[in-house]
């Protein structure tokens, strides 16, 4: 599997103006564009970011000495924040962690144009990068907790006698068990789970079987082609499904 680099996160063209620009306008173009923040340029140079925090940081400040109207004519430069890093698009995302870190903005030299990103945007792409292991994680937990409440005090010595005659693994505890033993699990012991599962021992067995399959593809790291992309909206059928037996079962 391929390392990420900082060209796999989509980021916003860093819009600029000129350092003569005032507060003002600097405002208007941020609301007309949507842009959060903007970038200050003297002398074709970038001179560092300014946000709508920047502006009202310094509004503020300057409320303190009851000059906060004159100061919305002022050169934007007085908000401007001169921190931030410089990455380029094939760096690691580790070095754009360290950056981050350090700045509260990053711009990407594209060599073509510049762009931004912040934090928040980093953190984005990270949540849709770990959703589907943190969806099996979540899966996984309720399958354990729906064993222990259903076989009770009989579990271990249960997956002695499930998995001892079979060419598989047998675990001595419930924490090492994986997906297949959760499925074969299920269906040995059909009679303890048969009411809870309402009486679908086969489409339990696939939707668990399922999930040990999107799973062994993430921890894995296979190559997936469009056709075989991780089926996160599955995923999160059976998270669902499985959380909706549990609960069932807890307040029934």
């Amino acid at each position: 599997m391929a390392r990420h680099t900082v060209a796999d996160i989509t980021v916003a063209d860093l819009r600029t103006v000129n350092s003569d620009t005032t507060i003002t306008d600097a405002i208007e173009q941020m609301f007309e564009t949507g842009s959060p923040q903007l970038g200050v340029e003297a002398n074709d140079e970038l001179v560092g970011i300014v946000s709508h925090r920047d502006v009202t940081r310094v509004l503020h400040l300057c409320g303190q000495i009851k000059q906060e109207d004159s100061v919305l004519e002022k050169s934007i430069t007085m908000a401007v924040n001169r921190s931030y890093g410089l990455v380029e698009p094939e760096d690691s995302l580790f070095k754009l962690f360290d950056e981050l870190a350090d700045t509260p903005y990053v711009i990407i030299d594209t060599g073509d144009s510049q762009k931004i990103l912040r934090d928040v945007g980093l953190h984005q792409f990270l949540e849709d990068e770990i959703k589907e292991f943190l969806l099996i994680e979540e899966i996984e937990r309720t399958i354990r907790d729906i064993f222990r409440e259903t076989v009770e005090d009989e579990l271990d010595s249960k997956l002695k006698e499930t998995f001892f005659s079979l060419d598989l693994r047998t675990p001595s505890r419930l924490e090492e068990c994986n997906f297949r033993h959760y499925s074969i699990f299920v269906s040995d012991n059909w009679g303890a789970f048969e009411s809870q599962f309402e009486h679908k021992r086969d489409f339990v067995r696939e939707l668990i079987d399922r999930v040990g399959e999107i799973r062994n593809q993430m921890f894995h790291f296979r190559d997936l082609d469009d056709q075989d992309t991780l089926d996160t909206e599955f995923v999160e059928f059976a998270r669902e499904h499985l959380n909706y037996i549990y609960d069932e079962r807890v307040t029934g």
